[in-house]
């Protein structure tokens, strides 16, 4: 070993030059404090002061598997050189089909996929890469455990595919765990097709934790078979996609990917965002779910039974599809001009949803108050449909209810239900559905509400023909119910809209029956 003593020192008679060489073997006088160095002509040294300059540490080199002795990875003889990869070197593939299986743990410095199809098998085992992963073509890692006694300490740990301009990489983690006490989350980083084409795939249970993810433009985060990826940061997208089935689900402090696609799919999928996320084009379906505080929702779909999305806070909407027996649940909603909100046998569940010159049309329930202010339209659709509010329903001069009338067989119902007080004011239009035409004496029943205050101040009706017409401010109270509705009548028999009467419905059927009528005589 050779010893750099820059400085004078003096044993006896002998005296080293400052810069001079010197071949010695020393070791370190724990009583003294100093260093105590044989020469090679066996003279003694002592100093409480030496400057050493040790030979250097192992540099990290870059070992290529060739699978000469087959597929042992834990044998040298398959890797250039002959030895193992170690914890600070490259091990890397570059050969399509390349099949390698750890017979034991390993540790080395970072993994790479260069060229082809690659797998390594854990086969139960560990295997820690201490820099990360970096795919440029396709690698499978499968059964066993993936950094689960990496530390934080040190640079982030990056996995990366699709990184480099590369048009088609992938990284599939099958049946992997990242350990279960979290030791690497707080530096390990993903980043997804940031340059590049890639994507990374958690399928049949795996699971896996980190510190961010990033989603380029062509990125594809997705994750199958119950797994699971869970961020102590952010999830950023800046395009791509991200698809989360089969129960599977993904965990962020926050999540920003309102320019990226994201499907939740399946009975058990979540989607949890954290605080002041973003969503652009997102679905979620067949029992998949998302959650967030105070979330964006671009354009966002929630259908079938079970599928949802919850929302704490205040939460904004631009452009949301509820259909068949989908939900929102949202603390406070507030849309603006630009919302529109579409149902189709969808509920939201909020203590108020205010329009505030937004749109609310379809067919479906609104659990909590219906504020129609500011210019806003609530309507029951092209087709026609019914709207439940269960609580109150308040609309301003400047808004609308628009309501499609039909055939009662073909359409059902298409009326607003109010459990609760309705609050009128504003326009009442009425549309026709199709083909339907009114025939004279046909009575249809419009709002049902515990009370009714006030009345529409204008409407816009459709013509009925020679020698018919509107006949409006059909009101009564029966066994809780108070209702509003139209009838036709002839020319003849009455005053037309939009001069006003109160005539007295006849009388509906008990609880249940409260619903749309078409009535012909």
């Amino acid at each position: 070993m050779l010893i750099f003593i820059n400085s004078v020192i003096y044993k006896g008679k002998h005296k080293f030059a400052n810069g001079s060489f010197l071949r010695a073997y020393f070791f370190k006088n724990f009583h003294t404090g100093g260093v105590k160095v044989k020469t090679s002509n066996n003279s003694l040294l002592f100093s409480s002061i030496v400057f050493v300059a040790c030979a250097s540490t192992s540099q990290a080199a870059l070992i290529e598997w060739n699978g000469s002795e087959g597929s042992d990875f834990n044998n040298g003889a398959n890797w250039s050189g002959g030895a193992t990869p170690s914890v600070t070197d490259t091990a890397k593939f570059s050969t399509d089909g390349s099949h390698a299986v750890l017979s034991d743990n390993a540790s080395i410095g970072e993994l790479s996929a260069a060229e082809g199809a690659v797998t390594v098998d854990l086969n139960e085992n560990n295997l820690d890469a201490e820099r990360g992963v970096t795919v440029k073509s396709q690698l499978t890692i499968k059964n066993g455990k993936f950094n689960e006694t990496v530390g934080d300490s040190g640079p982030p740990k990056i996995i990366a595919v699709g990184n480099d301009d590369v048009t088609n990489s992938s990284l599939v983690f099958d049946n992997v765990s990242f350990g279960d006490n979290f030791v690497n989350q707080g530096s390990l980083q993903y980043e997804i097709g940031k340059d590049g084409a890639g994507a990374l795939r958690f399928e049949n249970g795996s699971s896996a934790w980190g510190q961010s993810a990033t989603i380029g433009k062509s990125g594809e985060l997705s994750l199958s078979g119950g797994s699971t990826l869970s961020l102590t940061n952010e999830l950023y997208g800046y395009g791509g996609r991200i698809a989360i089935k089969e129960g599977s689900r993904v965990t962020a402090t926050g999540a920003s990917v309102a320019n990226t696609n994201v499907l939740v799919d399946g009975e058990g999928s979540l989607f949890e965002m954290g605080p002041n996320g973003a969503l652009g084009t997102a679905k979620f379906q067949n029992g998949g779910k998302g959650q967030g505080w105070g979330v964006s929702l671009g354009d966002v779909t929630i259908d079938g039974a079970g599928s949802s999305f919850t929302s704490e806070g205040e939460s904004e909407v631009r452009k949301l599809e509820i259909r068949n027996h989908g939900e929102l649940i949202a603390d406070n909603l507030s849309l603006s001009r630009e919302s529109q909100i579409s149902l189709g046998e969808g509920k939201i569940s909020t203590s108020s949803l205010d329009m505030n010159g937004g749109a609310l049309s379809g067919s479906g329930e609104i659990k909590g108050n219906l504020n129609n202010t500011r210019g806003g339209v609530v309507s029951t659709g092209e087709f026609g449909g019914s709207i439940r509010v269960e609580g109150d329903y308040t609309q301003d001069e400047s808004s609308k209810l628009e309501i499609t009338l039909g055939d009662w067989s073909t359409l059902g119902g298409y009326e607003l239900n109010i459990d609760g007080v309705a609050n009128l004011d504003g326009v009442l239009q009425i549309n026709l559905w199709d083909e339907f035409k009114p025939r004279l004496h046909d009575f249809f029943t419009l709002i049902n509400a515990d009370k009714i205050n006030g009345m529409f101040s204008d409407f816009v009706l459709p013509d009925l023909g020679f020698g018919m017409h509107w006949d409006w401010g059909y009101r009564r109270s029966y066994a809780g119910v108070n209702s509003f509705g139209l009838r036709i009548v002839s020319s003849a028999s009455s005053k037309p809209v939009p001069e006003p009467y109160v005539f007295v419905l006849m009388a509906l059927s008990l609880a249940g029956m409260a619903g749309v009528r078409l009535l012909r005589k």
